[in-house]
């Protein structure tokens, strides 16, 4: 359920937002969102108990 929910707002909401945060042309802010991303969906997984082995079957 995670894996599809993910993807379906990796589709349609990330490259919404990071072509907003690269309107500001700043390299050092385009890499602090695109790692909160990162770091945030590391931590849904965590905070629902998923496995590491999920990340490793994709």
């Amino acid at each position: 359920m995670i894996v599809a929910g993910v993807m379906v707002l990796g589709l349609l909401l990330v490259p919404r937002l990071i072509g907003n945060v690269a309107r500001f042309k700043s390299n050092e802010m385009l890499l602090i969102t695109v790692l909160g991303f990162c770091f945030g969906v590391s931590l849904l997984a965590v905070k629902l108990h998923y496995s590491v082995a999920l990340a490793q079957n994709v």
